[in-house]
């Protein structure tokens, strides 16, 4: 099974739980904007190759963290809560950082010694 970005589902989670997330990260990359029409819960599930009601499951739950608006007739569509999208990347980078910071931390390192990391690799990556 594919996501959109091409890679597997992670089996040890559950698949609606991927599915909202890959559609939070495509508007946060930029893939998919406010007020752009989500694919049919039709079309995404033959996509993914799951079930219907694990696209549904994805969709009733982005509804109800009112990212994503359901116009009856119409279909599903990205918030144009900026806000709301902003939060959304803070919680994403708050994510990242967290799990970064606890795994060097499980190595021994100290905040002194990765802030020393993220400036020596970080001049590397520029």
């Amino acid at each position: 099974m594919t996501l959109i970005g091409g890679n597997e589902f992670d089996e040890s989670r559950p698949i609606y739980i991927q599915i909202i997330e890959e559609v939070k990260i495509a508007v946060l990359k930029g893939e998919l904007n406010p007020g752009d029409r989500l694919p049919s819960v039709r079309i995404l599930s033959r996509k993914y190759g799951v079930n219907p009601n694990t696209v549904q499951k994805a969709y009733q739950e982005l509804e109800r963290e009112k990212f994503i608006v359901v116009k009856r007739g119409l279909g599903s569509f990205i918030t144009e809560n900026k806000k709301l999208i902003n939060g959304i990347r803070d919680e994403f980078l708050k994510r990242i950082v967290n799990t970064f910071i606890n795994s060097l931390k499980a190595i021994g390192l100290d905040t002194k010694d990765i802030s020393k990391i993220i400036n020596r690799y970080g001049k590397e990556r520029r």
